[in-house]
């Protein structure tokens, strides 16, 4: 894991010095039939699937076009994949969202950020983070309909509007280096994570008009990464330099989980149904994969297919329990979704 290149703070980020975040064991995956289609200069094609216990997924790649840019990754999605959102560089990290059909892809990059991101979306928002002139990173809200009373609710007055419902919402929680929104509910509860000067992190949440900053106990650095409706809120934690997921239950017990026999393991989103997506290392191989675990304790380890392959990592999921995500291989980074059949 040494040596990998660091990309940013909070998200694809292999190396140990930072924080990073991975896979376990499981079941195969199997090459299947293969297809290609274009759809507006956006490439897909179907060359594998992802099975296990009572769930089959069809893996599909998705990256933008090269005259548009490089390395894309994809971090969550609605409705079966018909609206992706991630990033890809050109000259700078670009965040965009894009809806499959039409192909119609928007960007979400603040100001001129040299690095942005999108990491979350629900029908009231999209959010992530970007980072500023001066290097600091903010997280940032896209509200996807006219919805200023409703953050006014969640925010206020912990954190003020802007004045244009057109304008992104910054979010800049005081006395800490950076801050990052990693994940939100349909009910615009938002969650994320805050740099210490030491370059560890805190987990916090927004509702309610509340920050509420918090550490896994005896945690090195805390990152919530999904809330469901209920407030149930998933994210990883360092202890002794070792990465393993934890749940937060609503009523305030934190329960740890870590892929049987991974030697570290991330939880990046989860569903109101109740299923966690991530990534775990596999202590053999030392690479990264991907996992779901369903809401019947099934897991199924997501590897996408090709000798190539040297990463897997899921980041979304839906409320049907499809995914997203990205994976490298000796050609870079490409995003993909994983579709239920």
């Amino acid at each position: 894991m040494n040596g990998a290149p660091c990309l940013s703070l909070f998200h694809e980020v292999p190396c140990r010095k930072k924080m990073m975040w991975w896979c376990g064991e499981g079941y195969t995956m199997r090459r299947g039939r293969f297809a290609v289609a274009v759809l507006l200069g956006l490439v897909f094609n179907v060359p594998g699937y992802a099975q296990g216990p009572g769930r089959s997924y069809t893996l599909t790649p998705y990256d933008v076009p090269t005259s548009v840019g490089n390395n894309t990754s994809l971090f969550d999605l609605q409705k079966g994949g018909r609206f992706a959102i991630g990033t890809y560089f050109s000259n700078k990290q670009n965040a965009f969202g894009v809806k499959r059909k039409k192909g119609t892809v928007t960007p979400f990059n603040l100001n001129d950020s040299f690095i942005n991101f999108v990491i979350a979306v629900s029908p009231v928002a999209i959010v992530g983070s970007a980072d500023l002139p001066n290097g600091k990173r903010v997280g940032t809200i896209w509200p996807r309909k006219p919805s200023s009373a409703l953050w006014k609710k969640i925010l206020s007055p912990s954190v003020p509007l802007p004045s244009s419902t057109q304008e992104p919402i910054v979010i800049d929680i005081e006395n800490y280096n950076s801050t990052a929104l990693l994940g939100l509910n349909n009910r615009g509860q938002v969650v994320g994570a805050v740099q210490r000067s030491d370059f560890t992190f805190r987990g916090f949440s927004i509702a309610g008009g509340t920050v509420v900053i918090f550490d896994y106990p005896g945690a090195q650095s805390t990152q919530a990464e999904g809330i469901r409706k209920n407030g149930t809120i998933v994210g990883y934690y360092t202890l002794d330099n070792l990465n393993h997921g934890f749940i937060l239950h609503p009523h305030g017990q934190f329960e740890p989980f870590d892929v049987p026999q991974a030697c570290e393991t991330f939880i990046f989103d989860t569903n109101d149904a109740g299923d966690l997506a991530g990534a775990y290392v596999d202590c053999m191989s030392r690479q990264m994969r991907g996992y779901v675990l369903t809401r019947k304790d099934q897991l199924l380890v997501v590897s996408f297919p090709g000798a190539g392959t040297t990463a897997t990592q899921v980041h979304g999921l839906d409320e049907h329990g499809n995914i997203a995500g990205h994976f490298d291989d000796a050609t870079g980074r490409h995003g993909f979704l994983g579709v239920l059949e």
